[in-house]
């Protein structure tokens, strides 16, 4: 059988405290920000992307440490993950799971305008049904994001998207 892969990219963004997520029209679950890796994208630039589109945020991308001290080349923000998901029985998604946080640290976002989103915190994830690896990485995102202990990311402020 003829598998089809699409590379996608995802982004758990964390603000003060609580990680964004959204009600995924087709799955009807709770999962972090993400789509469809374009032709020609980077991932890193497709995972801001994503965000923006969905949720109207600008975000920085934030990664495991440390950055190869290569200067010939550049770098870009490497992802915490990388997952390989079954969406049907001939189709399957390599996910690229990012963190960030929002761009610009302003007053926090309540409803950020569409009913889909949702801002959890880390008490919420534990209570709301969701898949078990999305559970495990929103308490890896509000972890190292939120100053917790496994802080070893960098990070990678990348272009702003209109």
């Amino acid at each position: 059988m003829n598998v089809k892969r699409d590379f996608t990219a995802t982004t758990l963004v964390v603000h003060r405290g609580k990680v964004l997520l959204h009600q995924h029209r087709k799955l009807g679950l709770l999962l972090p920000l993400g789509g469809h890796i374009e032709p020609d994208e980077l991932p890193d630039d497709a995972a801001r992307r994503e965000v923006q589109e969905e949720s109207g945020f600008n975000v920085t991308l934030h990664e495991p440490s440390p950055v190869w001290p290569l200067t010939d080349v550049r770098q870009l923000a490497r992802p915490v993950a990388v997952l390989l998901e079954d969406i049907e029985p001939d189709h399957q998604h390599v996910d690229l799971i990012y963190l960030g946080t929002l761009a610009d640290d302003s007053e926090y976002p309540a409803g950020s305008g569409s009913e889909e989103l949702v801002w959890l915190t880390a008490e919420e994830v534990e209570a709301i049904e969701m898949p078990d690896n999305v559970r495990e990485l929103c308490r890896y995102a509000l972890t190292v994001l939120s100053g917790g202990e496994r802080n070893d990311l960098l990070l990678r402020d990348g272009p702003r998207l209109a």
